[in-house]
């Protein structure tokens, strides 16, 4: 009878011990990690990274950064309080410029796109900010103060130096743009970054921007504003926006270095109040800017009260052109075909260095309309004496104040004169100097306001 044995396979002690001693290892790791990856959710542990974090950036970057406290729940909640960041100042030595205060910023990032370069934020939100970008943009400086800006962007491209921001909501903000033309040495450090801003909603917002030397100036406030479609090239300085809608509010436009008009309307300094605007296509590239208007309203400073203006409008430094402008106010309606060099009106200038304009006008303007348009361009006893009817117009009107031509103009003030002329008129602001060749047909009236005028 065979006997039954059984094979037993004993493991050697060392080799049990030195598994055990892995599977010990491989644990205390896997709960070492699983211990800082909680940490970091950890209010105190978080508060002791970040002031180590900041003191890195501090002598990275030259800059004195500091943050109050901070938050950060699973994955990327994030929540900032106090965050400060100042550097030195370029030509005061002992002094700081302020780079960023922050009250409070919330960020909600999404992981796993950032392992491919990609930044989705599901919101940022900044509260009680004021930000001055100094020289971290190539060739424009963005200052001042924001109450709260609020932002979701699913298209943050840091390898192509995009962004795609889907909504954003400024409110309570009084920002400064500068430009400048002062090129850069090192071209490497430029700034090559492209923002499409996809949806812009606004709140009681100001702005204001500067060319290089001052020599153009804009700035505007925004009671509630909307603007779709924005996209800003930084390294260009272009700005473009699909459409704008803008309710309530003021814009300001001047040019350096003019003095400013006592009265009347003033092309280098424009002032507009009570200003509502549906515009499209609007683009600005220093210095031109260019923009569709679909309705506007407003009260220039001369006096001119516009119930309603459309057409395209075309600047820069040297002119302005409406093609094709349909401008009503209380008391005027016209349709009117405009270039006008900026300095066509300018009585300190010599006439071969004066610029000029032509208009192609019909429709009809009420005398508080000229006088407030022309006031300071004609005499005061005759600006005082004009007739408080309406002037009707219809043809074409080009020059400047040295001389002025008509053609195939036709002019009526009800009760007072019916004219067609065609010709010139020369030195219009000197009386004593004043001289004419025209071709004149006339029905006239009541030419009492005239009488004064006359040697």
């Amino acid at each position: 009878m065979a006997n039954n044995s059984k094979s037993t396979t004993t493991i050697n002690p060392r080799l049990k011990k030195a598994f055990k001693c892995i599977g010990i290892a491989i644990v205390t790791l896997a709960a070492l990690f699983i211990v800082l990856s909680l940490l970091l959710y950890f209010p105190p542990f978080q508060n002791w990274a970040v002031s180590k974090a900041a003191a890195i950036a501090s002598e990275k970057t030259g800059m004195r950064i500091s943050v109050g406290n901070v938050r950060l729940s699973f994955p990327l909640d994030l929540a900032l309080n106090d965050v400060r960041a100042f550097e030195p100042n370029d030509s005061l030595k002992g002094k700081t410029d302020t780079v960023a205060i922050v009250s409070r910023a919330v960020a909600s990032v999404q992981l796993l796109p950032l392992l491919h370069k990609q930044v989705m934020v599901d919101e940022l939100s900044l509260r009680d900010m004021q930000v001055n970008t100094t020289h971290f943009i190539s060739d424009v400086r963005i200052s001042g103060k924001v109450g709260e800006l609020n932002v979701k962007a699913h298209g943050i491209d840091l390898s192509k130096e995009h962004v795609r921001v889907n909504r954003a909501i400024l409110n309570d903000a009084d920002l400064l743009v500068e430009l400048s033309d002062t090129a850069k040495k090192d071209t490497a450090k430029q700034n090559f970054w492209k923002i499409n801003l996809d949806d812009l909603r606004i709140r009681n917002t100001a702005f204001a921007l500067r060319t290089p030397g001052d020599t153009i100036s804009v700035a505007l406030l925004m009671n509630k504003g909307q603007a779709k479609g924005v996209f800003m090239d930084l390294f260009k300085n272009l700005y473009s926006v699909v459409h704008i809608d803008w309710a309530g509010g003021w814009l300001h436009y001047d040019k350096q270095p003019t003095a400013k008009a006592k009265s009347g309307f003033d092309p280098n300094h424009i002032a507009m109040a009570g200003l509502q605007l549906k515009a499209d296509s609007f683009l600005f590239l220093s210095p031109a800017m260019k923009v569709n208007i679909l309705s506007a309203a407003f009260k220039e400073k001369c006096g001119l009260n516009v119930d309603s203006l459309n057409g395209r409008f075309c600047m820069d430094s040297t002119s302005i052109d409406l093609p094709r402008l349909r401008l009503k106010t209380p008391v005027s309606e016209l349709l009117l075909a405009l270039h006008m060099d900026m300095n066509a009106f300018s009585t300190d200038l010599p006439a071969d260095s004066t610029g000029s304009f032509s208009a192609i006008a019909h429709g009809s303007i009420g005398s508080s309309d000229f006088l407030a348009l022309t006031a300071p361009y004609l005499p005061n006893k005759l600006a005082r004496l004009w007739p408080r009817v309406p002037l009707i117009l219809d043809g074409k009107v080009g020059g400047n104040l040295h001389r002025l031509h008509l053609n195939r103009l036709h002019l009526s003030m009800p009760g007072i004169v019916k004219a067609n002329a065609e010709g010139f008129i020369a030195n219009l602001t000197s009386p004593t100097t004043l001289r004419t060749d025209m071709n004149v047909r006339a029905h006239t009236g009541n030419l009492s306001f005239i009488i004064p005028m006359l040697p």
